[in-house]
């Protein structure tokens, strides 16, 4: 279940810096409807990409999402990652994070709950989806 303040932080230990937008994670997400059925997101979405370069070795979460009024229950998820130079081998990790006072505190870095892991071991882009 989402929280009502949640992010994504992504981890890169590939070798390489990730350049500005070479990580982006897009949901279509969903919650429960007063009919029983389930009431997914209009259309996907952007809720992740990176405005800077992210360097290898280093972690690098969003913006809080506030999800006090969409109140969405979970979602599908998809991670591209796009290296374009240099010998990049090793794994981004993508965690979830979770507010407890709207957005205030968060976990410290790599202390979320990991949600996906894509190896990277050459240049070009690469996509893996999951699920919460």
């Amino acid at each position: 279940m989402l929280a009502r303040n949640w992010r994504f932080g992504i981890q890169n230990d590939i070798g390489v810096a990730l350049g500005a937008a070479g990580a982006v994670i897009k949901a279509r997400r969903w919650k429960g409807s007063s009919d029983g059925t389930v009431a997914f997101e209009a259309s996907e979405a952007v809720i992740y990409s990176n405005a800077a370069s992210i360097g290898s070795g280093s972690y690098q979460p969003e913006d809080n999402v506030d999800n006090s009024a969409d109140e969405y229950e979970g979602g599908a998820f998809e991670l591209t990652i796009t290296i374009g130079t240099g010998t990049p081998t090793g794994d981004i990790t993508v965690y979830y994070e979770v507010s407890t006072d709207a957005g205030g505190t968060w976990p410290d870095a790599n202390e979320g709950s990991p949600v996906c892991v894509l190896n990277i071991t050459a240049t070009g882009t690469f996509v893996k989806t999951f699920q919460l």
